[in-house]
């Protein structure tokens, strides 16, 4: 989506490209020595190695349609056996919707909520078939393995689901809700590993790794406690600020230097 717009906001839009994923790489790299699980070092190289060369594209449909055959290629066998070829394969696809304006259609089509909610029924479903599966290979009732597929599933079941109820009287709730936090994404996911640190250090004893149920109702309750205190530290930033701290750095960053667009936008645009 950002790709969309930034050849009209530079004049050399790689070049912005590049930058947001340096710094989402650097910031990767830092967060890792918290959190070596951390996702955004991952991104910012499939960004590098997927979404820059992706935007030399051409426009023939044929293009688009080999790439997305790949993308769907990379998800089912990365949700199988697991690793970076899942994320990649969600890149190629994630880019793929943007340029087509899947979000926009989304939005804008009258169909939405009926094939959003069959969409998250179907997901649920297959989930805890895939969950049921998992948990009897482990058991040694089965054999073969569904990897993280019932994860992935279960990820697009959730979606699907918010964009149904974002169809109801309910979106006006679940946008209070979750657009503070969705507006400073990044500052949250950082500050999210500080807050769990602090709560490990606060309850030691490896509660978290446990397995058991108590240890299941600690870690819940402990996520419920870090979401409310970031959604109220939203809140309150962004009745000041426009942007978070991280982002308002990240997008600096990337539109560094003279802007194409600069002369043409009114004041408030800029």
């Amino acid at each position: 989506m950002m790709w969309r717009t930034a050849p009209l906001r530079t004049s050399r839009p790689r070049f912005a490209l590049v930058r947001r994923l340096l710094l989402l790489g650097i910031l990767g790299v830092l967060h890792s020595q918290l959190q070596p699980s951390e996702v955004l070092l991952l991104y910012a190289l499939c960004g590098f190695f997927i979404l820059i060369p992706m935007t030399f594209l051409p426009p023939a449909k044929w293009a688009r349609w080999i790439l997305f055959i790949i993308g769907a290629l990379l998800i089912a066998v990365g949700g199988w056996v697991g690793g970076w070829m899942l994320i990649a394969g969600l890149f190629v696809v994630g880019f793929l919707a943007g340029q087509a304006r899947i979000p926009e259609r989304i939005a804008s089509s009258t169909h939405t909520r009926r094939v959003s909610a069959f969409i998250a029924l179907a997901c649920a479903a297959l989930s805890l078939f895939g969950f049921w599966l998992k948990e009897a290979v482990e058991n040694g009732n089965a054999s073969a393995t569904p990897g993280q597929l019932p994860t992935l599933l279960m990820a697009a079941g959730y979606v699907a689901m918010f964009i149904t109820l974002l169809r109801t009287p309910a979106c006006r709730v679940l946008t209070q809700i979750f657009a503070p936090l969705g507006k400073m994404s990044l500052t949250n996911y950082i500050t999210a590993t500080l807050l769990m640190m602090v709560a490990k250090y606060l309850a030691p004893g490896g509660w978290w790794e446990s397995g058991t149920v108590a240890a299941w109702i600690t870690t819940f309750a402990s996520c419920a406690v870090i979401l409310a205190m970031q959604w109220a530290w939203s809140k309150a930033w962004q009745q000041r600020f426009e942007q978070g701290p991280l982002e308002r750095v990240w997008r600096n960053f990337t539109w560094w230097g003279k802007s194409k667009s600069n002369s043409q936008q009114s004041p408030s645009q800029k």
